[in-house]
């Protein structure tokens, strides 16, 4: 998620916001990893996608294999959502 969140970088999940609001930053998860992404909707659709920041990572389509941990509410001392 760099630039906005650095290698490292310490963050607050609120496991209580499941629920996807687009372009805010959500913890997932799929197949025991956890991902921190940006969530959009997808051009044409109800469905979401999950894209990282820094554009070398790719998408991740939203559906029901991902896991959706929490909002990310702060980042080293700055919060991210208002």
């Amino acid at each position: 998620m760099s630039p906005t969140i650095r290698h490292n970088g310490k963050i607050i999940i609120d496991a209580s916001q499941t629920n996807i609001i687009e372009g805010n930053i959500y913890a997932l998860s799929k197949n025991n990893e956890i991902f921190i992404r940006r969530t959009f909707r997808q051009i044409g659709s109800s469905s979401y996608e999950a894209k990282a920041d820094n554009e070398k990572y790719g998408k991740i389509d939203l559906n029901r294999d991902i896991a959706i941990l929490g909002l990310v509410v702060y980042l080293l001392g700055q919060p991210l959502v208002k």
